[in-house]
């Protein structure tokens, strides 16, 4: 009874340092909300959010056993670089998209405004689209994180990985359409807008569901439970 007890707090422990990671993982894109809400530089939000929430996390991290927290960077690890890989197909989707579109809609202006969230707008614009890439891949690293710690870990095959991580894919793209469209001031490619980031958001979820699966499962490539 004892040792059932103990195995209890133990798991307990265990969620609770998965949901303060997966939680601390949201913070880039945490801070480019609170820009487009209220105006306040993009490199403010981005250096509190990275102190508070990501130095609790990893606080937290440094107290728990030394196998969990070897779990848990396992976890964040294939978030990082599946999301890093998803994000580089969701930029080439969209370029490959755009070149197709008549209208003037261009797919990187998001970028060029988080440039200017963390450089002077004065910088030269390679500058300032340098900036905006990094914090553009930060935003899809950050992401793959949170869906690897609160759905790509408990995904059992190739189909539920791309279920899930498709599922999250649109759900990033419900929230860029409600919060971009004034932030950028898209108005007449709207409809452009809508169908180029939405059909980038499936195939960054889709990379990312397939990619967290393929690094966290056994062996990684030696199961062959795909259906």
């Amino acid at each position: 009874m004892v040792v059932n007890a103990r195995r209890g707090a133990s798991s307990a422990a265990r969620r609770w340092v998965y949901v303060v990671v997966g939680l601390a993982a949201g913070f880039s894109g945490l801070a480019v909300v609170g820009t487009i809400l209220t105006g306040v530089p993009l490199a403010l939000f981005e250096g509190a959010l990275l102190v508070m929430p990501v130095g609790v996390a990893v606080a937290v991290v440094r107290r728990v056993p030394k196998p969990v927290a070897r779990e848990v960077w396992r976890v964040v690890r294939a978030g990082i670089l599946a999301g890093a890989l998803a994000t580089l197909a969701y930029d080439v989707t969209r370029t490959i998209l755009a070149a197709f579109d008549p209208s003037p809609y261009s797919p990187f202006e998001a970028i060029r405004m988080f440039g200017l969230g963390v450089v002077p707008a004065t910088a030269p614009i390679e500058v300032v689209m340098t900036a905006g890439f990094a914090i553009h891949l930060l935003n899809g690293s950050s992401f793959g994180v949170v869906y690897s710690v609160f759905a790509g870990r408990g995904a059992t095959s190739t189909r539920g990985a791309l279920t899930s991580g498709i599922a999250w894919g649109l759900t990033l793209e419900l929230l860029q359409s409600i919060l971009y469209p004034g932030w950028l001031h898209i108005t007449t490619v709207l409809r452009e807008f809508l169908v180029i980031s939405g059909l980038g958001h499936i195939v960054y979820g889709a990379t990312l569901g397939t990619g967290v699966r393929r690094l966290l499962r056994p062996g990684r490539g030696g199961d062959h439970d795909d259906n």
